[in-house]
């Protein structure tokens, strides 16, 4: 049995990858430049973003079903 999938998407996989990778590391960079010397601001800063992130997708549930 010969599964076509592998093949097919294979470039969209790789593709991800390298953008994943790029986002992180940049992401590092930037925030790693912009809280140098704070670094509890970045932590509060990572922490509201994942609240409001989280809150806005459990919004966007309650509201779609």
């Amino acid at each position: 049995m010969h599964l076509r999938w592998p093949t097919r998407f294979a470039p969209y996989v790789f593709a991800a990858a390298i953008l994943w990778a790029l986002y992180r590391g940049l992401l590092g960079y930037f925030g790693g430049r912009m809280f140098k010397d704070q670094p509890i601001y970045a932590l509060l800063v990572a922490f509201g973003l994942a609240a409001l992130i989280t809150v806005g997708v459990e919004a966007w549930r309650r509201v779609r079903g």
